[in-house]
């Protein structure tokens, strides 16, 4: 049986799984049912493995969740979203897509999530241009991944945690899909719409407002979500366009990473028009 190592330096009771609530790591020939882990290719809210079939030797995504109830767990509410998609016949576009969702059960649920293999995302394509875009790029960028968000909102979620390093391109090994974005992470996204008998959309009711507490990362917030509210497909967008904004050139709260109360209120009082002040001087027209 592979190695498993946990951060608190748990080890596996079954299957070469860590069943505690600690991040979970795991080394290279590790087995999650037909699926081989090759290597660790991202971190982020946990650690993301490169992984092969066995039987169609299709490489994917895997990233790993372990719980005490089914129902906490982040990666099956993930599955969910996916499944909607597959439902509805949107997914795979502008989406990442999912290839499996294998779970094993014992004092704790341990949830493997493989997906579609992807290549860089954007932010760490930004960094590697200087820290900015050229405008004909964000352009091309904001149409793909306004194409995978509109997705998201048609099967009834809204996101809640846009931001650059979720909007990924696809396979390298794959030319006809490595120039496409895909969008990716849906762990704390939301459902707004359920489906009655006969099939039509019913809205969930909001919570009351300014009571609920705001999901995501501050500099993407909307004012909406900084004031309490119900986070809506509206504010998905809002997280775009603020992204968008900053591929640019940066945003006026930039530099101010750890006080919600501060970028709320520079967001209130910074006009539209001087988010996309950098626009101007990028515009070949002038």
């Amino acid at each position: 049986m592979t190695t498993v190592t946990g951060t608190d330096g748990s080890t596996p009771s079954i299957a070469g799984t860590i069943l505690t609530e600690s991040r979970i790591c795991v080394q290279p020939g590790f087995q999650a049912k037909e699926w081989t882990v090759l290597s660790c290719c991202g971190t982020g809210s946990g650690e993301v493995y490169k992984v092969r079939n066995q039987r169609t030797e299709e490489t994917g995504a895997m990233k790993i969740e372990c719980v005490k109830r089914i129902d906490e767990s982040c990666l099956f509410k993930e599955s969910k979203i996916y499944r909607a998609l597959i439902k509805h016949s949107l997914g795979a576009k502008h989406v990442a897509e999912m290839l499996a969702f294998e779970q094993n059960e014992g004092n704790m649920n341990t949830q493997f999530l493989i997906m579609g293999f992807l290549g860089p995302n954007i932010k760490e394509l930004r960094e590697k241009c200087g820290g900015k875009f050229e405008l004909s790029t964000v352009l091309r960028i904001g149409i793909q991944t306004l194409c995978g968000i509109k997705m998201i909102h048609d099967v009834g979620y809204v996101h809640r945690h846009l931001r650059p390093s979720c909007f990924m391109l696809g396979n390298p090994d794959i030319p006809e899909k490595s120039r496409i974005i895909y969008v990716t992470d849906f762990q704390i996204a939301r459902r707004f719409l359920k489906r009655s008998k006969n099939n039509m959309g019913i809205y969930r009711e909001e919570r009351e407002p300014g009571s609920v507490r705001m999901h995501g990362y501050i500099r993407y917030a909307s004012v909406s979500v900084h004031n309490g509210n119900e986070h809506r497909c509206r504010d998905d967008i809002w997280s775009w366009i603020y992204i968008l904004a900053e591929l640019l050139d940066k945003l006026p709260w930039q530099n101010v990473k750890t006080d919600p109360t501060r970028v709320h209120a520079l967001k209130m009082i910074t006009p539209d028009s001087q988010i996309f002040a950098s626009t101007k001087s990028k515009d070949p027209k002038g």
